[in-house]
């Protein structure tokens, strides 16, 4: 195995090559050039998708396609986000999702979305029947 790193590399073949690549013909050059081993592949190609989408050098486009962000205008390459999805409207929701989380608060006792509280009405810690935890007290135990 040669050394150097994968994203050094991964930037060289880039800009040789003049334009984007899908990413297992980069990766399948990367693992080339630094002469990385099939029994080393499971852990590298893992840790470099990451390291390509976390550093600011490279962008990713349909198909997993890559290229270097430089080559690109910042509104090719950035999207805004709230188009995916819009979070105060409940027609947006997922009725899978909308359906798991009615269930979800229907389970813990609550069709509001909000979690019960875990303290009962004189400010004792309670578990979900209500009961105080094994274990602890009321003042009202001392008296």
């Amino acid at each position: 195995m040669k050394s150097g790193s994968m994203i050094e590399t991964a930037y060289a073949i880039l800009k040789e090559n003049g334009s984007m690549m899908k990413f297992s013909d980069l990766w399948g050059q990367v693992k080339e050039r630094l002469e990385i081993l099939p029994e080393e592949e499971p852990e590298r190609i893992g840790r470099f998708y990451s390291d390509l989408s976390l550093t600011g050098k490279f962008s990713v486009f349909t198909d997993n396609y890559w290229d270097l962000s430089e080559r690109h205008e910042f509104s090719e390459v950035h999207a805004d986000a709230s188009k995916f999805y819009e979070a105060d409207d409940p027609a947006a929701q997922d009725p899978e999702d909308a359906k798991e989380e009615r269930e979800y608060n229907q389970y813990m006792g609550s069709d509001t979305g909000e979690e019960p509280s875990p303290l009962d009405d004189e400010g004792e810690l309670v578990n979900s029947d209500g009961e105080p935890y094994e274990g602890s007290h009321r003042d009202s135990d001392y008296e």
